[in-house]
This record gives C-alpha cells, sequence and structure tokens, in this order.
C-alpha cells in the first residue's frame, strides 16, 4: 500500500512505547530484526464485539494512514471465502494520541467489487478498490467504485469520526469496464492538500492521465472546484500514472512515465520519467520538469515513489525494467529545477520484484512479500546499498501495509497476530536510525530549521513578548501565518500573518524571523500550548529556487506556561466601546435582547480571555460615548480566589491588548467581534480619579472662604453683612453648579440612558419659581416691600427666576430683601448728633428736608442722613 505522507507528533512514538505491550513470544518467533539494537514494540487491539459472519477470519491492518499530529487511521479488514476478498464491511479504527481506539464499522452499501485486491494492468502491484485517506479533523475520505451498468465510477463520501455518512459526490466524469480476471483497467490516485480541506483526483486509464480538484467544508459536505486541464491527450506518446505529491505552496505534483514513437529519430530520446505541477489558483499545469530520459529501447518504469525532502525538495525511487532485469533509481527535485539521479543497489535477488519507497530523512526502503514472509530492507542514502536495518517476518498477510511516522522516525507496520477467538489485530512499530542527523529535522520537522526561540518544552508566561525562527539558510517572507494554540482545546491564542506588523526579519539576519507577542497569549498557569508554522510561511532565498518551506506541525513546538498571578487588592471597572454598526444593532434590540446580549458578551470573552466567568460582570448598563452614536459598556472584573488565577491588573491587559488585537486573536468572531479594536478596554474612571486636583482645590477654596465668612461675622456683628455675606456665599456655589448643569445637558445628557428626559424637569421648576414670586407678591406681611423691591429691581428679579429653576437655595436669599434695604447707621454721623433730643432732630430733618441738591451723589448722601435721623429717633 502506499506509504503515508503526512507528518506527525515527534512524542507520538513515545505514546506507543507506553500503549503498546511487550511481543509475544508468538510475535517473536515469527520477527527477525537486525541488527538486535533494533528498538520495536508491539500494539495489541481486542475489538468490542466480534461482528462477523467469518469468525474463523482473523482482522487485520490493510493501510494505515495519519493525520497531522499523529492520529492514526487504519482500515481493517477479515478474509472471506474467497481468494483476496474480504467481508463486505467497512471497519476503520482510529488510534488517539493517547493511546484509546474508536471503532467504526459503517455500511455504505458498497458494490462487492470495493471488497477484492486487483493486480494493476500496468505495473503490477496490489489495488485496493476502497482507500481512507485523513482530511481536516474529524473527517476521513473514502474513495470507491460505484458500479453504473455496464460501467464503475470513482465515488468518494466524507464520514465523521462516529461515523456518520456526511456527503458524497463522484470523483470523475469517465467511467471503466469492470475489472476482468484480477485485473485492474485504471490506476486512480488521490492526494491530499497540505491544508486537509482540499484533493485532487488523478485517475490514467488508457493513454490519458486527466484529475479533479474537490474542497471539503467545516460541515464535510463536498464539492468540486474545477477540472485540472492538461494536454495528456497526445496521440503520439503513451502515459503511465505513478504517484502524486502535495506541494508547499498548496499544490500538486503528478509523476508519470511517457513513451514517444521516435524509432526512426536516433537522436531523441523515448521518453522518460516526469513531473508535472498545478498551482492552487490554476486549472492547468503551470510547469513539466523532465526527471530522466530513456534512451534505450525497451525500456519501462515500473513504479515510482515519493518523499518530501531538504524542506522543500523531493527524493523519489524509480523502479526501472530493462533486459527483464529491475534496476532503481533515486531522482532529487525541486518545483522549478532537476536536482540529480543516480542508481542505487538492491538487496539479493529472491524471485520476486521488490517495492521501494522513500524515507524522509534522506534514504529508502526495500520490501518484498513472497508466499508468507514480508522481507524489509532500509538503507541509508548517503549510503546506498548498506542496510540499516534488515527485517523478516513470517506468516504476513501478503499485503505491504506500512506507514512511517515522520516526526521521530518510527515505521508502523501491520502483523497477523490475534487471540484465539480472532477478535484482536496487532501492528509493529520499529525505531528507525537517523539517516542523516540533521537535529532540524528530528526537532521540527523541518530541516532548514536551524533553531527556535524559546525552545522546545521551554517555560513561558505573559511577560514573553517575542518567539523567533531561525533558518539554515537565507529567506524571504511569503504568504502563511504562525498560529498559537492552547493545548488543551486547540483554541487559537494569536494567530499572526507574514505580512503583519507582528512579523519581521531579524535586521541583523536575513534568516532569523521574530514575531511579536501580546501578554494575553500564554496568561494561564500550567498550561500547555503549540506553535504552528503554516508551509510557505517563508521561502528560501534565490540561491534555492524561491522554494517554500514547508513549516512546523502541531504539536511539535511545545511550550509550558509557569504564569503565576501575584495577589490582587481590589476589583477594577473597564469600559468596552461597541463599533458603529454593533452600536446601532444594539439600540434595536429589546430591553429583554440587550440584558441577553450583555450576558452573551461576558461569557464570550470569559471563553477567550479565559478567565473564569464568576469573575466578570455588568450592571447591564449603557452609556454613549461619542457624537458618532457609539456604546459603551460597562465590566466589572471581580478578583481571583486563588494564586494560580490571573490577576485583575492582569485580566485588565489580556482584554485591553485582545480587543486592540483582536485581528490576530479570537476576538475576531462571535461577539466580542463588535467591540471597537481601536479603543480597547479602558479604565472606567470615578469623579475622584477624573477630577481629584480640581476636587481637592474647591474643597480649598470652600474651607477658606467659610473661615472668612464666620470670623469676618464673629468681628463685625453685623445681621445685614451676615445676609449679604450668606446670599454671596450661596451664589458663588450655586452659580457655577447652574452653569455645569447647563453644559452637562447641552453636551452630556445623551451619555447615559434617562438622563435626558430627567433635565426636562427645568421646565417644571421654572413654573415653580414664577408661583413663588407670585405669592411673595401678595402676601400681606410681605407683599408690600417685596412688590416694590421687585418693582425697582427687575432685571435681578429675572436673574432669580432663572437660577431658581435649577436650585431652590436661590429663594432663600430672598427672605433677606428686608434687611437688604434696612439702613445701617453711619458711625460718621453719630459725632454730630451724639446728644439731640427728638425735638431738635425734627427740626434738623425739617432743614435738611428744604435744602436743594443739585447732584446725585448730595441728593444720595442727603438721603442717607435723613434716613439716619429718623432711625435714630425711632
Amino acid at each position: 500500500m502506499k506509504e503515508s505522507y503526512n507528518l506527525v507528533k515527534s512524542c507520538l512514538f513515545f505514546i506507543f512505547l507506553i500503549s503498546f505491550s511487550i511481543i509475544t513470544i508468538s510475535a517473536e518467533s515469527s520477527l527477525y530484526i537486525t541488527p538486535n539494537t533494533t528498538i520495536y514494540t508491539n500494539f495489541n487491539y481486542t475489538e468490542n464485539t466480534q461482528n462477523t459472519t467469518f469468525s474463523q477470519s482473523q482482522p487485520y491492518a490493510i493501510d494505515i494512514q495519519f493525520y497531522g499530529d499523529g492520529t492514526t487511521l487504519i482500515h481493517l479488514v477479515r478474509n472471506n471465502n474467497t481468494e483476496h476478498c474480504f467481508e463486505p464491511i467497512l471497519r476503520i479504527r482510529i488510534i488517539h494520541l493517547n493511546g484509546s481506539v474508536t471503532e467504526i464499522n459503517t455500511d455504505l452499501n458498497l458494490d462487492s467489487v470495493n471488497y477484492c485486491l486487483f493486480n494493476d494492468i500496468l505495473t503490477g502491484e496490489m489495488v485496493n478498490p476502497i482507500s481512507i485517506r485523513p482530511l481536516k479533523k474529524p473527517f476521513i475520505l473514502v474513495s470507491y467504485m460505484k458500479l453504473n451498468y455496464p460501467y464503475y465510477e470513482s465515488w468518494g463520501t466524507v464520514l465523521n469520526w462516529n461515523g456518520e455518512k456526511l456527503s458524497s459526490i463522484s470523483l470523475e466524469p469517465s467511467s471503466v469496464n469492470a475489472p476482468e480476471k484480477k485485473i485492474w483497467p485504471m490506476k486512480s490516485l488521490i492526494e491530499i492538500n497540505i491544508n486537509k480541506e482540499l484533493f485532487l483526483h488523478v485517475n490514467s486509464y488508457g493513454n490519458s492521465i486527466s484529475g479533479s480538484r474537490f474542497s471539503v467544508d467545516v460541515n464535510g459536505n463536498l464539492s468540486n472546484n474545477d477540472t485540472v486541464q492538461s494536454e495528456f491527450h497526445l496521440p503520439t506518446a503513451n502515459y503511465t500514472l505513478f504517484t502524486s505529491l502535495a506541494t508547499v505552496d498548496k499544490g500538486y505534483a503528478i509523476l508519470y512515465a511517457k513513451y514517444l514513437n521516435n524509432e526512426s529519430d536516433f537522436m531523441s530520446p523515448l521518453g522518460g520519467l516526469y513531473a508535472s505541477f498545478i498551482n492552487h489558483n490554476k486549472t492547468f499545469l503551470s510547469n513539466t520538469i523532465a526527471l530522466f530520459q530513456i534512451i534505450k529501447p525497451e525500456t519501462k518504469i515500473n513504479a515510482v515513489n515519493c518523499n518530501a525532502y531538504f524542506g522543500f525538495c523531493y527524493y523519489c525511487i524509480a523502479s526501472i525494467i530493462y533486459n527483464n532485469t529491475v534496476h532503481y533509481e533515486e531522482v532529487q527535485f525541486c518545483t522549478e529545477k532537476f536536482l540529480s539521479s543516480n542508481p542505487i543497489k538492491t538487496p539479493n535477488e529472491i524471485g520476486v520484484p521488490w517495492n521501494v519507497f522513500s524515507i524522509p530523512t534522506g534514504g529508502y526502503i526495500l520490501s518484498a512479500v513472497k508466499a508468507t514472509t514480508c522481507f524489509i530492507h532500509i538503507s541509508e542514502y548517503s549510503n546506498p546499498g548498506t542496510n540499516l536495518i534488515n527485517l523478516t517476518y513470517f506468516n504476513t498477510t501478503g499485503v505491504s501495509a506500512y506507514g512511517i511516522l515522520k516526526h521521530n522516525n518510527t515505521l508502523l507496520l501491520s502483523l497477523r497476530n490475534t487471540n484465539s477467538l480472532n477478535i484482536s489485530w496487532s501492528l509493529l512499530a520499529v525505531q528507525l536510525p537517523k539517516l542523516q542527523e540533521i537535529s532540524g529535522y528530528y526537532n521540527y520537522g523541518d530541516i532548514m530549521i536551524a533553531n527556535i526561540t524559546p525552545s522546545i518544552n521551554f517555560t513561558v508566561d505573559s511577560s514573553t513578548t517575542y518567539i523567533s525562527i531561525t533558518f539554515a539558510i537565507f529567506v524571504h517572507l511569503s504568504n502563511g501565518n504562525i498560529t498559537i494554540y492552547k493545548a488543551s482545546d486547540n483554541s487559537i491564542r494569536q494567530s499572526v500573518s507574514v505580512t503583519s506588523e507582528f512579523c519581521k526579519l531579524s535586521e541583523d539576519s536575513s534568516s532569523v524571523i521574530n514575531i511579536r507577542i501580546i501578554d494575553s497569549t500564554f496568561n494561564e498557569y500550567g498550561e500547555k500550548y503549540y506553535v504552528k508554522v503554516d508551509k510557505n510561511f517563508v521561502k528560501a532565498s534565490s540561491l534555492f529556487n524561491n522554494e517554500p518551506l514547508r513549516g512546523i506541525e502541531s504539536g511539535v513546538w511545545i511550550l509550558k506556561s509557569i504564569y503565576r498571578a501575584r495577589p490582587s487588592e481590589i476589583a477594577a471597572k473597564g469600559l468596552a466601546v461597541l463599533t458603529i454598526d454593533a452600536s446601532k444593532k444594539f439600540l434595536k434590540l429589546s430591553r429583554t435582547n440587550q440584558s441577553k446580549y450583555f450576558d452573551t458578551l461576558l461569557n464570550d470573552l470569559a471563553h477567550k480571555i479565559p478567565v473564569r466567568r464568576e469573575r466578570l460582570s455588568s450592571n447591564k448598563k449603557f452609556q454613549y460615548f461619542d457624537e458618532f452614536g457609539q456604546i459603551a459598556i460597562s465590566i466589572r472584573i471581580g478578583l481571583p480566589t486563588n494564586e494560580t488565577e490571573n490577576t485583575v491588573p492582569g485580566i485588565f491587559s489580556n482584554l485591553n491588548n485582545m480587543i486592540l488585537n483582536k485581528g490576530i486573536t479570537t476576538f475576531h468572531t462571535g461577539v466580542t467581534n463588535d467591540l471597537n479594536s481601536t479603543l480597547g478596554f479602558q479604565p472606567q474612571e470615578g469623579p475622584w480619579d477624573k477630577f481629584k486636583l480640581q476636587i481637592i482645590a474647591a474643597i480649598a477654596i470652600f474651607v477658606i472662604i467659610c473661615l472668612f465668612y464666620h470670623i469676618l461675622n464673629y468681628k463685625l456683628h453685623s445681621k445685614k453683612f451676615e445676609a449679604i455675606s450668606s446670599a454671596i456665599l450661596r451664589l458663588g456655589f450655586i452659580i457655577p453648579n447652574f452653569i455645569l448643569s447647563i453644559l452637562f445637558i447641552v453636551y452630556n445628557s445623551n451619555d447615559i440612558k434617562g438622563l435626558y428626559l430627567s433635565s426636562i424637569s427645568i421646565l417644571a421648576n421654572l413654573s415653580i419659581a414664577i408661583y413663588t414670586f407670585y405669592n411673595g407678591i401678595n402676601d400681606p406681611v410681605v407683599g408690600k416691600e417685596f412688590k416694590e423691591w421687585v418693582k425697582h429691581k427687575q432685571e435681578l428679579v429675572a436673574i432669580f427666576i432663572i437660577l431658581a429653576t435649577t436650585d431652590y437655595e436661590y429663594l432663600t436669599i430672598l427672605k433677606n430683601v428686608p434687611l437688604f434695604n434696612k439702613v445701617t447707621i453711619d458711625y460718621k454721623y453719630l459725632t454730630i448728633i451724639k446728644d439731640v433730643t427728638k425735638a431738635e432732630i425734627d427740626e434738623y430733618l425739617k432743614i435738611l428736608e428744604d435744602v436743594p441738591i443739585s447732584d446725585e451723589f448730595n441728593k444720595s448722601d442727603k438721603i442717607k442722613q435723613i434716613d439716619i435721623l429718623k432711625t435714630l429717633k425711632d
């Protein structure tokens, strides 16, 4: 079966060491491995139920595939009574990273032809019509043949991990004849894109090759993107399709042999091995390169197997038949450039052809099955022909089902071990040697990565401001992302585009990339995080043909948080401002739905920050933030209950930074996307915080005025001065209050809902003030003097009416009006009339009243003297 090309988690081998039991005596007796220092373990699993009508037949794995994080897919079969045919049940097993197994037994109502093995019409390799491929979790792509009488068509179905059928689609427009005599008439390949959401289906039938691209959405629905247009339908050539590759730039490559009928032209090649590339955004072949040419007649290419190599180029092994002898050739190439080809040496002949598979780290695996014995030889690229591991396994399946876990360089092989009830199956894990001591590949999955900072399993916290990647070559930025996930739930903490301000090439070197980290990314104590670097995040320099690099897969770059919160003394309040559009939508909601909106927002914030939900609260009131109609919402952050929780200042800072940078956090989705990213989370200041200096100054002035007021009253002993100073003191506080109230009504009455309606009561206050003056005039006790005062002081009355609309304290001043009119003795006159009798005062008043006055000043003085004399007389 075809080897898996998916990158996997480097720690999976250690999970195997934990979950695999030691090989049993029966397994050891049928297994021979050299050298004897080779590490190998066995995974045994017993099915929950027998679930078969062929209980005499044991289950075994016929195909092994891997998800990007190392989760393993097993296609399990049981033989029926027909040679090379199986029981008609689709059995898929999922081996999770913790060693547990999910059993999927589904009935897709497939035609019987899908449950048999056939021989490829061109290469003679065994063909299984059913293939399983891992898509993005939790989806599985199952391809198979469907009868559309009298032909068969290739179809694809998407299952989830519960075994539920989500969608199906025809994978090709053409049909093929039914297989005869165990010969499969066509070659069909499925290549999963590096983003796991797309795949390419390629088939070869007759002398032509065609392909179609498909996509899978978040719900598991299949759709056809386009048909790849090519010029393979040439009458002068025959084609043999061999294999396909998913390229780093989200495209594909297909490898095929082309044979030309140029016998009359002795100088022209007779064909060769070719690689054609398909860009992810084009519907035609963008580039074709020749990997080697056939120059001798009767030369045929029998098989080709490829793998990624050196981080961005490819390494293939081709099987070539010439004069009935099989030769093997290794080929290296990049997207735009052929590198080299060299012959390799094979082990001793065993009477059957060898299958050749390349190893991701350089090197190859030769495998063959003769009768019931499987032979495997593993050789190093740099020292071809020297076998590093030789494995012979007896009582095998007859089908070489195995895959390679790349990061830990582990070979996973299907065994034929079972228990007495025939309900268990086994896998063998063999630790392969590190064929090339290149630390970058074994540590990070890309040999072009020389170092990362912080290193794997290093500790981080909220003070971590940068992470960096050092490459072994000069690079330039491309178009991928670097994403940091929380390991416990795979939620995104920060996702940075290579084109953003958060990602920069070092000024000191074009081989170092620095990524800026916000303080909310690593903010949970004891949590693990992993950093995923997209393929094509960077490209190699022009010296390396600008090839895109492979990046770092999920679950490789693991970091651990040691953040511990400092004790928080007080809770805090802040304002989160909604965008203009979100504010308009919010205002249209009913009060009930507005309340629900608050709850939804707080739930979303608690999940994404993250913080315990009970620590976030709101009074569910809002205010207008600016003239554009943006709404501000008050949020309170409560105290932590233990030292492992984030502090109040920490959460405040995290919330502010996640809003400001919501484009690189999960805040760009859900209700949190309603928050204004230019304003962040602002402290909600109280009057003391906002006007501390002004309040202190006002209090100081008030204290000083009060002191002077009481001191002067004590010294002067004057009721009139007391009345006047009391009025001035009241006016000194009431008039600024009036001015500020007017300014508030004009500019801020809309800020908080309900304030504007309350300010309308000024009209009522005005009516009451006028009514009060009217009653004062008509009062029989004070009416006469008050009416005279109103008559002579109309301007002052108007001012009092206006002022009284804001504060009734103005009206208390009016009770002292008689004191203002009461004459006060001028003591400079007392020295003149000190001992005068009442009769003399009357005579003096008569004389004074008859004295003519020529100017206003003397007239005022005359009136004042008359008033003083009248006062003395009384």
